[in-house]
């Protein structure tokens, strides 16, 4: 299977109480204009999912990807996440106008 397909299905299989988003994902959003809520927004809509790139994990039995979703023609919301077996840690986020 597909790496991309199966980062797909783990978000679609997630759930809301196992997604939790670290410190540095809340000091960081000060001053961008983001939300906690935005993010789960686009964590559930995989179809927006474009490209991934997989990063060292600090953890064994961890999977860190960044992870860019299409927001319009123009912006594309990246998410730095954490698989740990079933739960989901957003690490950090921010919003940007060019291509990977």
């Amino acid at each position: 299977m597909d790496l991309l397909t199966d980062i797909k299905r783990f978000l679609d299989n997630v759930d809301e109480k196992d997604v939790h988003f670290k410190p540095l994902f809340h000091a960081s959003i000060a001053g961008r204009h983001l939300s906690e809520e935005l993010v789960r927004a686009f964590m559930r809509k995989t179809g927006k999912l474009e490209f991934f790139l997989a990063q060292k994990a600090r953890r064994v039995g961890e999977d860190k990807y960044k992870l860019w979703f299409k927001m319009s023609s123009k912006y594309a919301l990246v998410v730095v996440a954490v698989f740990s077996g079933k739960d989901l840690y957003i690490v950090n986020a921010w919003i940007e106008d060019r291509r990977w």
